[in-house]
C-alpha cells in the first residue's frame, strides 16, 4: 500500500479539521460526535440533525457548474454598495474564508426612511438578479405583506456562510421551519440567484430543486390576517420567476435551502 502525499494529506487534515468543526466545536454531543468519526472511517454518509452531511461538509474540491468565485462577488458587491447606496462601510465585507462548500456572500441591508432594511434587501436583490425575470405583481414587500418567520431576527450586515440549496426537497415550507428554526434561507435565496446567474439552469433536473424562502412569510391581499404564503423563485423556459406560493405545499420540484453563517 502506498503512503500518503503531501497534497492528501493536506487533504486529509482539512476534512480532519472541517470535521471537529461540525462536531466537537458545534452543538452536537458525544453520541453525534462518535457516529460522525465512526462514519468517516467507514466511508459512510451521516445526517447530523440540523446540519449538512459531513459527506457534504467534507466534498471540499467538489463544486457546481454554477458556482462564481468568490473574490469576484465580492467585487461585486462592492461596486454596487457604491453605486446603490447600499449605505454600508467597505471595511464591513469580509474577505472568502477558506472552507470547503458552496460560498454565499449575504448582505442585509439598514433600513432607509421608510423603507425596512427587509424590504430594502428584498427588492434591492430582485432587482440584482440578471434577466429575463417576471415578478408576480400582487407580491408586495411592505411589512403588511412580507415578514420574518417566526425565530428569525434582521440586522444590517455583511457575512459568508455555506449555501445548501437543495434542502428539504418536497417538504413544505411550514414544515422545513418546524423542523429546522434558525438556519433557513430568506433574502439569502435571492443573494443566490444575483451572485450565481446559472444557479436556475439545473433545476428540475438532476436532483436540483427550485427554493423556497422559507424564512420569509407572506400574506396575500384577500386572505384576511393569515401569513399563509412563503416567497418562492421558479423557472420556465423563458424567464425566471418571482411569485409567493402556499407555505403548507410540498412539491418534489422545491425544496428550503439553508445557510450556514461562517464568517
Amino acid at each position: 500500500m502506498s503512503k500518503l502525499d503531501d497534497g492528501q494529506k493536506g487533504r486529509l487534515d482539512d476534512q480532519l479539521l472541517e470535521l471537529r468543526r461540525v462536531t466537537v466545536n458545534g452543538t452536537r454531543n458525544l453520541a453525534d460526535v462518535t457516529e460522525a468519526v465512526q462514519a468517516l472511517i467507514e466511508g459512510r454518509k451521516l445526517v447530523l440533525a440540523n446540519s449538512l452531511t459531513v459527506e457534504a461538509r467534507l466534498a471540499s474540491t467538489t463544486m457546481p457548474s454554477w458556482y462564481v468565485d468568490p473574490g469576484l462577488r465580492l467585487e461585486a458587491a462592492l461596486r454596487a454598495n457604491r453605486d446603490r447606496g447600499w449605505g454600508l462601510a467597505e471595511a464591513s465585507f469580509p474577505a472568502p474564508p477558506e472552507v470547503g462548500g458552496v460560498l454565499l456572500l449575504i448582505v442585509k441591508l439598514p433600513t432607509k426612511g421608510r423603507l425596512k432594511g427587509l424590504q430594502r434587501t428584498f427588492d434591492d436583490r430582485w432587482d440584482l438578479v440578471a434577466g429575463p425575470k417576471w415578478r408576480d405583481p400582487g407580491l408586495k414587500s411592505d411589512s403588511d405583506h412580507l415578514r420574518l418567520a417566526p425565530g428569525y431576527q434582521w440586522k444590517p450586515e455583511v457575512y459568508w456562510g455555506l449555501f445548501e440549496p437543495n434542502a428539504f426537497v418536497n417538504v413544505a415550507p411550514s414544515g422545513a421551519l418546524a423542523e429546522n428554526t434558525g438556519d433557513l434561507a430568506g433574502t439569502e435565496v435571492l443573494d443566490a440567484a444575483w451572485q450565481f446567474p446559472e444557479w436556475k439552469s439545473c433545476w428540475f433536473r438532476d436532483g436540483n430543486v427550485a427554493p423556497n424562502m422559507a424564512a420569509l412569510q407572506y400574506r396575500w391581499d384577500g386572505t384576511g390576517t393569515a401569513w399563509a404564503g412563503s416567497p418562492c423563485l421558479g423557472r420556465d423556459d423563458a424567464r425566471l420567476g418571482l411569485r409567493a406560493g402556499s407555505a403548507g405545499d410540498a412539491d418534489p420540484d422545491w425544496g428550503s435551502p439553508r445557510l450556514r453563517r461562517v464568517l
